[in-house]
């Protein structure tokens, strides 16, 4: 995604958010987590077994703390990448009670 539009998109309140990519590897997802977990204290408390965002499917388990990592960090294509297994998009992968962060709810 290009820097412009980027940016455009985050000024508009619209996301974007950070997920993980469908096709990453259940090992290299688990590091993910592993690793989030590790920096953004708060980014895992959402996946675990009984709140909001937990799930046995391992993309969507990894993809809130990326995101919050995504977040904590600044929303750039740096902080998305996770060795190639994180990916940029615009529409919001929230689902029932679990609300992913973006610039809406940090602001």
């Amino acid at each position: 995604m290009c820097q412009v539009a980027l940016a455009s998109t985050i000024l508009s309140g619209k996301g974007p958010w950070c997920v993980a990519r469908a096709e990453a590897t259940r090992e290299a997802l688990q590091a993910n987590i592993d690793y989030v977990c590790g920096f953004v204290g708060g980014a895992c408390g959402a996946i675990l077994e009984g709140e909001s965002c937990y799930s046995t499917d391992i993309v969507m388990q990894a993809s809130y703390p990326m995101n919050a990592y995504f977040y904590y960090y600044g929303p750039t294509e740096m902080n998305c990448d996770f060795n190639g297994t994180g990916i940029i998009i615009t529409f919001d992968p929230s689902h029932g009670n679990c609300v992913y962060p973006s610039r809406n709810t940090l602001d």
